[in-house]
């Protein structure tokens, strides 16, 4: 089956182009896309060739936000129907034996045909708006499930594009107080309406300052977003602990993915006793949860979204947020006439 394709090309370079989806196989089930939500942070180090290894992968096909319906379903997945709502998140699509492209794809195509363990549908209370963010809002919910909030931890979020946006609204539902930090005043403003109890603004807020005077030990958990190597300096001066048995050791999530190397104080680190995580990406379980979350309107999406493109629009759409990174948070493309 011919469908069409969002194809990174090179660096900085997008372009709509088409492959070959082949009927699904044992326990897969093919997928109509309908939508597919744009990843700003991971598609940008993908574009920019960034990410480990991917200048090597150009010509490819990314995505791992990818809503749609099934169409086809193959011997023995069992789990899925046609028809159902569903939504697929890093697991990849097969092409066509011989496609250009290579054996497989991730979900910037209009059909995908996937192992149906790795689809998650999605219930009637959720949008397919909301669910076209459904990376996005998991990948911060494995970093919390790291981390293990309290309830009433303070948690201090770094950066606040869509993932930082979604750790923060993840931790307060389970119960924290959470301050979140930006340079860009646009940021800052749309956390303190959706997301945060305290919102600063690091370009005229002393931000380790404002930790104190909320706690003075400092914050409980201090989640990473930005992949920014040099905020750790400010993340160790801001999360509590210290070396003893009485005190509560601080806990460190890097959610953002870092392209440079990280340097530690290992002292500063040292005498906190600190846990760091490394969150990776995230998984269906994950997905599952965030999507009760969204069933139960304990988290807000919908406020977060800045851009609506039809996926003809797809290299304006990615000029966009190469170019113009301020302007967007949340986007999605639709795949429909």
């Amino acid at each position: 089956m011919r469908t069409k394709a969002v194809v990174f090309t090179g660096v900085g370079e997008v372009e709509v182009g088409e492959v070959n989806v082949p009927h699904p196989g044992d326990g897969e089930v093919l997928v109509r896309t309908t939508l597919t939500g744009i990843s700003v942070g991971t598609d940008g180090w993908m574009i920019r060739g960034l990410y480990a290894g991917v200048r090597d992968r150009y010509p490819m096909i990314y995505g791992y936000q990818r809503v749609g319906v099934v169409e086809e379903v193959g011997p023995g997945a069992d789990s899925l129907e046609v028809g159902d709502r569903v939504f697929v998140g890093l697991n990849p699509t097969r092409l066509e034996d011989g496609d250009p492209l290579g054996p497989t794809a991730r979900n910037y195509t209009g059909m995908g045909c996937h192992d149906h363990t790795m689809v998650t549908k999605i219930p009637d209370a959720v949008g397919d708006v909301e669910a076209s963010m459904g990376g996005v809002t998991s990948t911060p919910m494995v970093g919390r499930n790291l981390t293990k909030p309290e309830d009433g931890d303070l948690v201090l979020v770094i950066g606040q594009g869509m993932i930082g946006q979604m750790a923060a609204q993840l931790y307060r539902a389970a119960g924290a107080r959470v301050m979140t930090v930006d340079i860009l005043e646009g940021r800052v403003e749309l956390s303190r309406k959706v997301s945060a109890d305290i919102a600063l603004n690091a370009g005229s807020e002393d931000v380790v300052q404002a930790v104190h005077a909320e706690q003075a030990a400092g914050a409980d958990i201090v989640v990473e977003c930005t992949g920014r190597s040099e905020s750790l300096p400010m993340m160790l001066e801001a999360v509590r602990g210290a070396c003893n048995d009485s005190e509560k050791p601080g806990r460190i999530c890097l959610q953002g993915y870092f392209v440079n190397p990280i340097e530690i104080n290992f002292d500063d680190a040292h005498h906190r006793r600190l846990t760091m995580t490394f969150p990776c990406g995230f998984d269906v379980a994950g997905t599952r949860e965030v999507f009760e979350l969204l069933a139960e309107r304990k988290l807000n999406v919908k406020d977060l979204i800045t851009h609506d493109w039809h996926v003809d629009q797809a290299p304006e759409a990615f000029q966009l947020m190469l170019g113009r990174p301020g302007e967007v948070l949340g986007m999605y493309m639709r795949w429909g006439d």
